[in-house]
């Protein structure tokens, strides 16, 4: 089962999220931050302070977070 392991932030808003599986998602987030959900992340010290939760979620607080599912959502598009 694939877990993140962790996450790199990077500038203009890029996720480099490493897994146990040794692949790595780049992950642009700039276009997410126009929505209510991740709006508050356009502040970049926000942006650098989240959290791996139980290895399949990116949480910056409680009503923002990202799952694995929907990075890997985001890819096949």
């Amino acid at each position: 089962m694939r877990k993140i392991i962790d996450v790199i932030p990077r500038k203009n808003y890029i996720l480099e999220i490493h897994l146990n599986n040794n692949h790595m998602i780049i992950c642009d987030m700039k276009t997410r931050l126009e929505g209510i959900r991740f709006r508050g992340l356009k502040d970049t010290l926000l942006f650098e302070q989240y959290q791996i939760h139980n290895g399949d979620t990116i949480r910056w607080s409680e009503t923002c977070e990202l799952t694995l599912d929907e990075i890997m959502l985001m890819l096949e598009y």
